[in-house]
This record gives C-alpha cells, structure tokens and sequence, in this order.
C-alpha cells in the first residue's frame, strides 16, 4: 500500500514523521518510535509497530518475555508482540484495509492498543523480574542452612 496518505494525515493530526530507505514512516507517540510499514507486493497489508519495547539480557529473561508477550497477546486484541534477533521485542499491529481512508480510520486506534500492549509487556516483565530475584534469595537461603 502507499503510505503517502498515512504521512500528510500524521503532519496534519501534529506529528512530525519521517521516512527510511525504504519509504516506511517513522515518528514519535507517547515517546516511543512508531514505524508505519507495507509491503509493495501487498497493497492492502499494512502493519503498525513499535520495535525495541525491551532488550533481553538473559535466558531466564527471553523466557520471562516469551511468557509475558504470550499473556500480552491474549488479552488484547489484534496485537502481536514477538521476540526478534533473539534479543530485542517488538510490537505491531497488522492488518488489511482496502485503500489508505480505511487504514487511516483505524490508526489511532492502533496506537492506543499498541502502547497498551508495551506497557502490559513492561509490567509483566518487571513482575517477573521480581519473582525471579525473590526465587534466587530462596534458593540461596536453602542452599547454605545456618
């Protein structure tokens, strides 16, 4: 799809977008980075993401993310969050729409459910972290009985 459209109506509504090699647009929302992508051999695909919501440090956290993307992905609607070159999540909203009008109908609403879904994801990740910080205190304390 040509996403000419989806930039003049971003400038309108205030943001100040820009593009990549590749033509995807790119633009700040609530201080995160949203990239607006398609692919030319699909003119009705488009997919609205946010990349890079949390960097993996560990196993123990990619399994943690898995879980919590997982939880993420269920609860809300038409979100996908995925872990991508193995250490950095990302999380879009992809979808069909027949010309731009209906993609651009849709857009603000997808904002809003992405930046839902981060931080959903953020919250689970930090709860996460804490259970796995209090297990590794229990295991040391059973570990070494005085």
């Amino acid at each position: 799809m040509n996403l000419d459209s989806f930039f003049e109506h971003l400038q309108n509504e205030g943001f100040r977008p820009s593009r990549d090699k590749d033509n995807d647009i790119y633009f700040k929302y609530q201080g995160m980075t949203v990239c607006i992508d398609s692919y030319a051999d699909d003119s009705e695909f488009i997919r609205v993401m946010i990349p890079n919501i949390w960097s993996i440090d560990s196993e123990d956290e990619r399994e943690l993310a898995l879980r919590s993307a997982n939880d993420v992905n269920f609860r809300l609607k038409a979100v996908k969050i995925f872990v991508h070159s193995g250490d950095d999540v990302h999380v879009s909203i992809e979808f069909f729409a027949p010309d731009p009008d209906a993609g651009i109908a849709v857009l603000h609403r997808c904002f809003s459910i992405l930046y839902s879904a981060v931080n959903h994801f953020r919250e689970g990740m930090h709860k996460g972290r804490e259970m796995l910080a209090e297990s590794g205190e229990e295991e040391a304390d059973t570990a070494n009985p005085d």
